[in-house]
């Protein structure tokens, strides 16, 4: 009995297991992220829609060979009037002659080859563009995606580390009001210092309540961002101070500054315009002449009986050119190109104005990186010393050399300190994965 709850229990224990995902670096989640996200899956059959669409435009050109067959029984045959004098008869007399037998089937082998059909061509051409186009979207989609869970994933890690500073905090404002209380009890302080500490010290305890809403909320976006059902629990073995090194920091110079052309979104504007050029093309090829070789060959039987002896059986076939070309259409291949045109022009508009943009939030990550590089070292000092005041500061107010308002204020400057630090060092971490990911 005992073996089997201890199975039972390990089987459970198993079962818990597999249904958390444990991550332990944000190349894990970026990882996930590629396996699992939604999005990213979605651009990816978007990717082999384009890919089919370029095989139908291709097969146009191709040559295509139809099979039909058919087969009729006729109720009523037609009769006609022929006159006598045809079958020896007498002259002004008819006689009434039946046409047909009642069975007549035939198959039929039609085989068709474009030649010359220049809208075709150029629908090729336009798709092939598609299809880039199509790529580059999913490589700027996977980036975008990528950003938005690093983002996430260091929002969560900061939050952790928040959330262990504010129940610090909690344990330091119990202990301070536990002081100040015994600092009461000896009549030392008044009513009004003991009831500023033990606001204080509920203070802190709604933050901390605030805190862990916060990192629950950012959980449940990163699962989302990672594709990870609720039945799943999702774990974080990381620490914000795996990210505040330089080495976690791009060092951008004259030789790897990214340039801006030469990032998905704008590569795959590019393959906009060229489809987009291919499609007025074809609009205005629509308007020349086509050339297509065919041939026919059919197979006919005619008989009292369905295909049965004494049918008469027979044969024929072509093979020719067919020339055509459009006089008019009531001005829709006019307006078709024209409004192909205009599509045209919106699509460059729409390339100048994604290099703008992606140079603007190149130049926006490249500063904002600067920026908070050196503002995390001011940021790691101040915590350090903010920490230090903070200590000497508690054991000064035991002592009764400083006042309540005094540790007040110190207390709130450490707490902005440690929060400045933690979320200048997320940011730094932030904008040099950004510059990472579009290298």
């Amino acid at each position: 009995m005992k073996v089997q709850i201890i199975l039972a229990a390990a089987a459970f224990s198993i079962q818990v297991n597999a249904q958390n995902v444990v991550l332990n670096s944000l190349q894990d989640a970026q990882n996930r992220a590629l396996s699992s996200n939604i999005q990213l899956q979605q651009s990816e059959i978007n990717q082999k829609l384009a890919r089919t669409d370029l095989h139908l435009t291709t097969a146009g050109y191709l040559p295509s060979i139809n099979f039909t067959a058919n087969s009729e029984y006729n109720l009523n045959l037609p009769v006609q009037l022929i006159p006598s004098e045809f079958f020896g008869g007498q002259p002004g007399t008819f006689q009434e002659a039946r046409f047909g037998r009642d069975w007549n089937s035939t198959a039929t082998f039609d085989f068709s080859q474009p030649i010359l059909h220049a809208d075709k061509f150029a629908q090729i051409k336009a798709s092939k563009y598609a299809k880039e186009e199509v790529k580059f979207n999913q490589e700027n989609q996977k980036q975008q995606i990528l950003q938005r869970v690093s983002l996430q994933y260091l929002s969560v890690l900061v939050l952790q580390e928040s959330l262990q500073l504010n129940r610090e905090l909690d344990s330091t404002a119990m202990a301070l009001y536990a002081s100040t209380k015994a600092r009461f009890d000896r009549q030392l302080v008044s009513q009004v210092d003991i009831n500023r500490a033990e606001n204080l010290m509920h203070q802190t305890k709604q933050q901390t309540l605030q805190i862990e809403s916060n990192l629950k909320l950012a959980m449940v976006n990163l699962s989302v961002l990672l594709g990870i059902s609720n039945s799943q629990a999702l774990e974080l073995k990381d620490k914000i101070a795996n990210y505040q090194n330089d080495k976690n920091v791009v060092q951008l110079t004259e030789n790897n500054l990214i340039q801006a052309a030469n990032r998905p979104a704008v590569k795959a504007a590019d393959q906009n315009i060229l489809a987009a050029q291919w499609k007025y093309r074809q609009q205005t090829y629509s308007m020349f002449p086509k050339l297509s070789l065919n041939s026919r060959y059919s197979f006919a039987s005619q008989g009292d009986t369905w295909l049965g002896n004494g049918s008469n059986n027979f044969d024929y076939g072509a093979v020719g050119i067919n020339l055509s070309m459009p006089i008019f259409k009531g001005r829709s291949t006019a307006m078709n190109s024209k409004k192909a045109l205009y599509q045209l022009e919106n699509a460059r508009l729409q390339k100048d104005q994604t290099l703008l943009n992606s140079s603007q939030e190149l130049q926006e990550w490249q500063i904002r990186l600067s920026e908070k590089s050196a503002a995390q070292k001011l940021a790691a000092r101040r915590d350090e010393m903010a920490r230090q005041t903070l200590d000497l500061s508690l054991q000064n107010y035991d002592q009764g050399v400083i006042s309540l308002d005094a540790l007040f204020n110190i207390y709130n400057e450490y707490v902005a300190a440690r929060n400045s630090f933690m979320q200048t060092s997320a940011d730094a971490a932030v904008y040099s994965i950004y510059l990472s990911l579009s290298k």
